[in-house]
């Protein structure tokens, strides 16, 4: 894989801070689940837009429990039967706690515990909550905080570094103020911006410092 610039550069280092992760992980799971995807030299690595969102989604399902080898061979099954390189963003991924599922039609879920039963579980907790598609279902942008968030990472605007929706303006900009010392007003009327963006800013970054 080669680095594109549209398609958004991310360091483990930026992995890190939007997952609020430890560094140690983020290069375990790289180097342990996403070999095929990793743009490295060697000494750096970088990952697109794409597999950013699959490592969130991979993340996600390891948090509710769920052993990273299950959630491997859960990626490999939808891949090869859907034919999709990234197939947690292409179709709705959810979770039960214990397995994977995918939605193949309205209330028809596919079981990818390798068994592709049709069931309908009584609790799914859907991953793509924080991720904006278009009308082609392509992933465009993520809100690490939440869609209620200004906080937007789109892969078209500064290399995929975290920005205030709407414009360019990065969000470790505004973060270098508060840290030296000015209030969250003075810095939203500097940006034009609300002081809850200021705040959400404030909350996004301090979670990784």
């Amino acid at each position: 894989m080669k680095p594109e610039i549209n398609k958004g550069i991310f360091l483990p280092t930026d992995i890190s801070l939007i997952f609020n992760l430890p560094a140690n992980k983020v290069n375990r799971w790289l180097n342990n689940y996403w070999t095929d995807d990793v743009w490295q030299t060697d000494k750096s690595k970088a990952v697109n837009f794409n597999t950013l969102l699959e490592f969130y989604i991979f993340y996600s399902l390891s948090e509710k429990g769920m052993s990273a080898s299950k959630i491997k061979k859960s990626h490999e099954f939808l891949s090869e039967k859907f034919n999709c390189k990234y197939p947690f963003i292409k179709y709705n991924v959810y979770t039960d706690g214990n397995s994977v599922f995918t939605e193949k039609n309205e209330g028809q879920f596919i079981n990818v515990d390798l068994s592709a039963q049709y069931e309908i579980p009584e609790f799914l907790i859907p991953f793509v909550d924080k991720i904006e598609f278009n009308n082609e279902n392509i992933a465009v942008r993520f809100y690490p905080l939440g869609k209620d968030s200004e906080i937007v990472i789109d892969p078209e605007l500064r290399f995929g570094e975290p920005v205030i929706k709407g414009t360019r303006i990065s969000t470790s900009s505004i973060y270098s103020f508060y840290k030296a010392g000015e209030t969250t007003e003075f810095i939203s009327k500097i940006y034009d911006l609300s002081e809850k963006t200021v705040k959400d800013v404030v909350q996004f970054h301090s979670k990784a410092a």
